[in-house]
């Protein structure tokens, strides 16, 4: 990672404990806040923000790579946000995307699992299948069968975070090129042949 490039990193994640409480929409600590009162523009939506360090501190799809990124670039700020999935989260996530993609030396990190919960099989065909979806990512409507809105987009990942998906179509204000790094699954290290969870790690350009 090109640590001298960036000044700040905004993480996003599943609410993986159900965390967030209705009507709020995504979890951050009061850095987030911060980031939020001074770049997003619908501020109608701040008001849908729970705000909790410690169970930002809970949410292992932000701790995780929150220490990796810590140990790697140490003078990087970072923002962590763990999202909802119900539709007014959808919203307020893309929206998120576009309050990030305004700020210089900003990189957007989205940790999330993959397939879940099926066998090999089924895992391979499901990673395909959003390996296909991440290769031809468009953010321009366009005709045949490439994706002319967040919704059909987030639906041809297989993952634990459709939101995550909304805040990168927000992002992207021309379409990128995807580069995979990897693709494993928990079969990769040790796990059973059943109740699988896959990764994939790739980077937007």
């Amino acid at each position: 990672m090109p640590c001298d490039q960036l000044d700040q990193v905004i993480l996003v994640s599943p609410d993986h404990y159900q965390q967030i409480v209705s009507p709020a929409t995504m979890l951050t600590n009061a850095r987030g806040q911060e980031f939020l009162a001074r770049h997003w523009r619908t501020r109608p939506l701040l008001s849908t923000v729970q705000i909790d360090a410690g169970q930002v501190a809970h949410e292992h799809g932000l701790t995780v790579p929150a220490q990796t990124l810590a140990a790697t670039c140490p003078d990087l700020d970072i923002i962590p946000f763990a999202l909802r999935q119900n539709q007014e989260a959808l919203s307020a996530a893309q929206t998120l995307g576009q309050a990030i993609a305004r700020q210089p030396r900003t990189l957007l990190l989205i940790s999330s699992d993959f397939s879940h919960h099926g066998d090999l099989s089924q895992t391979l065909a499901h990673d395909a299948a959003s390996l296909r979806t991440l290769q031809s990512f468009t953010t321009q409507t366009v005709v045949n069968d490439t994706f002319v809105s967040p919704a059909t987009f987030a639906a041809g990942i297989h993952n634990d975070c459709a939101a995550c998906w909304y805040a990168a179509w927000g992002y992207f204000g021309r379409a990128p090129r995807f580069s995979l790094v990897a693709n494993r699954n928990s079969t990769d290290y040790g796990g059973a042949e059943s109740e699988i969870t896959s990764y994939v790690t790739g980077w937007f350009w």
